[in-house]
């Protein structure tokens, strides 16, 4: 229950503490700039000691795998990567520091090395909607940009020259097939896809309302080949259609854009860089939740749970006052 069964409780316990915590712009601002210098020297001391264990151990690893650890900071270093680049991207990125640069790289290739594609996906999600948010007063030309890039990432095939460029370091090559491994050989993906169908399958009796914060689903786990019985989803689309079916999920769906709203009609307004971090970690938490119960976890939720708490605050102010600013 603590882990997640409780998760909504504690999200919008969270978002209480954050309305009332009463701070500035300025302030938050510097919480997040003083939570990247701490997520900055974990990240360091993450590659250094996960490259050192699998260089030593590559030989006695199995095929397509590498050695990383199961953190949840590491989901945080994700985010922050994607805040960071996100920001320059929209306010430019001429007046960036080289030490700028490095810093934000030891982060990104810490949430690379986690393996989990999970956080590498809502990361590059959250950068493309930094990429949206600079664009939209053209959204054609956007648009455009965007098929090209697909259109060229289905010709090239980006996995095979990433694949050759690493034929000849294990290391990397296992880190490579992490990312590039079908779904049919991925037991992460045959695991997550069968929980889902199991749910699937509970919604049905009960499509509106769903089981209830305390519910359990029975699924086949093609890893162990055995039936699994757990209060847990991989899937926080999963979670609200066990938990509060299909009112709940289109509930927390319409509260997200109300908040996606709020933090884009006050950035437009203030420019406000807070505004832009705090859209940002909307999209990264949102995009996370195909994948998993971001808004709902314990070790996950307070996050976003405070940044939502004075993204409400700040909405409650006049743009320009003297709070906000």
């Amino acid at each position: 229950m603590l882990r997640q069964g409780s998760g909504l409780a504690f999200l919008f316990s969270f978002i209480l503490v954050g309305y009332r915590l009463r701070v500035t712009s300025s302030e938050m601002l510097r919480a997040f700039s003083r939570i990247q210098e701490v997520l900055i020297a974990y990240a360091g001391f993450y590659l250094v000691y996960v490259i050192r264990l699998n260089l030593a151990m590559v030989r006695n690893l199995p095929e397509n795998d590498f050695l990383r650890e199961r953190s949840p900071i590491l989901f945080f270093c994700g985010l922050f990567a994607a805040l960071q680049l996100g920001q320059w991207l929209v306010e430019g990125a001429s007046f960036v520091r080289p030490s700028q640069w490095f810093s934000v790289s030891l982060l990104a290739l810490a949430a690379v090395l986690s393996g989990s594609r999970s956080i590498v996906a809502s990361m590059l999600v959250t950068i493309l909607c930094f990429f949206l948010a600079r664009r939209f007063a053209r959204p054609f030309r956007a648009a455009l940009m965007i098929g090209g890039l697909a259109l060229a990432f289905g010709y090239l095939r980006p996995q095979d020259i990433l694949l050759r460029m690493t034929q000849g370091n294990s290391f990397l090559g296992n880190v490579v097939n992490r990312f590039v491994v079908s779904p049919e050989s991925d037991f992460s993906f045959l695991q997550r896809s069968s929980q889902m169908v199991s749910i699937w399958e509970l919604v049905k009796t009960r499509p509106f309302l769903g089981h209830g914060l305390g519910a359990s689903v029975v699924w086949f786990d093609p890893y162990s080949l055995t039936y699994v019985e757990t209060a847990f989803v991989d899937n926080g689309l999963g979670y609200l259609l066990l938990k509060t079916g299909a009112l709940g999920l289109l509930t927390f769906l319409i509260f997200l854009s109300a908040f996606f709203r709020q933090a884009w009609w006050h950035w437009r307004v203030t420019k406000d860089p807070v505004l832009l971090l705090i859209l940002g970690t909307l999209a990264y938490y949102s995009s996370f939740l195909p994948f998993g119960p971001s808004f709902f976890q314990f070790l996950l939720c307070f996050w976003i749970g405070l940044v939502l708490g004075c993204l409400l605050l700040f909405s409650n102010l006049p743009p320009g006052s003297a709070k906000l600013t």
